[in-house]
Parts: structure tokens; C-alpha cells; sequence
């Protein structure tokens, strides 16, 4: 019988609902929304009124909205997060730079895993193994793709130091950011295409590293029509989404009642006191 351990909070960034939900781009995940391990919030909405990243990640990581940070441009956040609140060591692999100051590591002396150089080694020993082991999936970004975002480095240090990690509370964050830059660069091939690649990572992560539970969400939307784009004047930048992925049914079942309604971002900060510390 497998024995699981541990909650990993998963984001993609800039990720719309459209695309979450077709099969055609995320097989693995929507395979699996169905199953009773597996719970969809299908019609959650940002809390905060600028539809920005910093701000999205703030309101996910904090469980409240800071008015006062209205932009990515904002320094280091003088608000605390979840895992610093409860004197936790995560797991943190973060392909984009801001995390520093959301998370502000300069107060709490977090270690973002990719911001080290010792972690380049790790990467290069590592990734051939993890690449190996992921040949059976059906689809895998290239390696060109992979280095412009470092959105696969991110992946490996992740994978590598989850199966290392032997803390008492076993949680972590393994942030993309690729398909926000390749959407606002217009390019919707690629946002598909690492949307794909983020599918398998889901599933390896679960059939894999075996996680207790997976929180899966988004910091912003997109806009409709103008898809490259998120703000407060687009309307759909406000739409995103949940899945939570769980075998502690106990758990699950409790966090289907933490939702505001309608569902809010900030509910995320609720499923990580309900899987984390409960």
C-alpha cells in the first residue's frame, strides 16, 4: 500500500478557465476531476481589484488583500505568509524573481531552491534521471522552451528536494511562470504548450513523489478577447480556479466547506490550514 505524506501547493501562472478545462490541453487533470480524491472549484474569483500577479500571490499566500500593493513593482512585502506564520519549511521552487519579495526572504530567511547556485549542479544530475522517467508521458516540453522560463529547472529542484525532505510538516510551493510570459509575448502555440508540460509535472508529482495532497490554482485570469492581457479593466481576469487533490478524505471533505461563496482566492490560505495543520 503506498504511503503519501505532505501538501503541495502547485501555481500556474496567468491561467485561464477556458484552457484548464479542456481535455484536449490538460488531459491528466480533467481525467481525474471526477474521481473522489479530487474536488473543482470551477467559478472562483480574485479578491483584490488590480488582477496582477504580486497582488494575486499575495492574497493566495496571506489570505488577504493588501490594497497598498496595486503592481508587480511592489518591494518586499511586509505582509506574512502562511508557511512563515506557522514556522514552516517549504519546499520553494519559483521560476519568477518576485517571490523573493512576496515572500519576503530577506525577514525570514527562506531559501527559494533555484535562486542558489548549488542547485545548477543538482539540476544537471537530476534532470537526465527525471527526463528518463518521464519518457512514458505523452508529452514534453522541449529543451529550448524549458530554459528560456526555467520552468523545467524549477521542476527538477522541486522533484530532487521533495523526495529529500524529511521535516515533521512536509509542505512546499512549486510555482511556474511560463505560460503568463508566453502569453504576453502572443503566442498562444507555446502557452499551450507548457500548459501540457504542466499537466504531466501534475501527474508525475502524484503517481511519483506522493503527496497527501495537491493545491492547484492560478494568481490571475486573462482577458477574453484580448487573452494576452490581465487588469482590472478586463472582465474574465477576475475568473480562476482550484483543484484540490487529496487521499486524506477526512480533510477533502472539510475543505469543500471553507469556500466563501462565491469562491474567493484568498480560500486558498483556508486549504493550506486545513491540509497542512489540521
Amino acid at each position: 500500500m503506498e504511503t503519501r505524506s505532505g501538501t503541495i501547493l502547485i501555481t500556474f501562472d496567468g491561467v485561464r478557465r477556458k484552457e484548464v478545462f479542456n481535455k484536449k490541453i490538460l488531459p491528466y487533470m480533467n481525467s481525474i476531476k471526477d474521481k473522489e480524491y479530487v474536488y473543482v472549484v470551477d467559478n472562483m474569483v480574485v479578491a483584490n481589484k488590480y488582477k496582477k500577479s504580486y497582488p494575486g500571490y499575495n492574497d493566495i499566500l496571506t489570505g488577504k488583500v493588501d490594497h497598498t500593493i496595486t503592481s508587480n513593482q511592489h518591494g518586499y512585502n511586509k505582509n506574512i505568509t502562511f508557511f512563515e506564520k506557522y514556522n514552516l519549511k517549504p519546499i520553494l521552487a519559483l521560476a519568477w524573481k518576485k517571490f523573493k519579495f512576496i515572500y519576503n526572504i530577506k525577514r525570514n530567511k527562506f531559501k527559494i531552491l533555484n535562486n542558489h547556485k548549488k542547485t545548477r549542479k543538482i539540476n544537471k544530475k537530476f534532470s537526465s534521471r527525471l527526463n528518463k522517467s518521464m519518457k512514458s508521458t505523452k508529452y514534453k516540453l522541449s529543451t529550448r522552451n524549458c530554459y528560456k522560463m526555467d520552468d523545467c529547472k524549477i521542476f527538477n529542484t522541486f522533484c530532487y528536494y521533495w523526495q529529500k525532505n524529511r521535516e515533521p510538516v512536509k509542505c512546499g510551493h512549486l510555482g511556474f511562470v511560463g505560460s503568463d510570459e508566453w502569453a504576453h509575448d502572443n503566442d498562444f502555440s507555446k502557452y499551450v504548450e507548457f500548459l501540457k508540460y504542466y499537466d504531466n509535472c501534475v501527474e508525475y508529482i502524484w503517481e511519483n513523489l506522493l503527496p497527501e495532497t495537491i493545491i492547484i490554482t492560478t494568481d490571475h485570469s486573462r482577458g477574453k478577447n484580448i487573452w494576452q492581457e490581465h487588469n482590472n479593466k478586463l472582465p474574465e481576469s477576475n475568473k480562476v480556479w482550484c483543484f484540490v487533490i487529496s487521499k486524506n478524505k477526512k480533510r477533502l471533505d472539510a475543505s469543500k466547506k471553507l469556500f466563501s461563496s462565491p469562491p474567493i482566492n484568498t480560500d486558498t490560505y483556508k486549504l493550506l490550514q486545513n491540509f497542512i495543520l489540521t
